[in-house]
């Protein structure tokens, strides 16, 4: 609902992204109109534990193309590679 992104969007992290040690992989869609694509780029950077970043070229916020989910899939199967080793 609105009223739910509203609160996730002006809302504090619950731990702060620097101190975030949990292994995480974000992806940014390049057209995002929803969510601020540099603002992601941003937090990923603060973040300090293990960490992946992509990003989806010419893509909105997720879709239903196969330009959006063949290398969105392509990098999760990377990374939980990474994550099993």
């Amino acid at each position: 609902t609105i009223r739910r992104l509203n609160s996730f969007l002006n809302s504090p992290p619950a731990v702060p992204f620097e101190k975030n040690t949990t292994p995480i992989l974000v992806a940014n869609q390049e057209k995002d109109l929803l969510l601020n694509p540099q603002a992601t780029l941003n937090n990923f950077k603060k973040l300090s534990g293990q960490k992946m970043y992509f990003e989806l070229k010419n893509q909105p916020h997720w879709t239903i193309s196969n330009e959006f989910w063949d290398p969105y899939i392509t990098k999760t199967v990377e990374w939980f590679n990474k994550q099993n080793k």
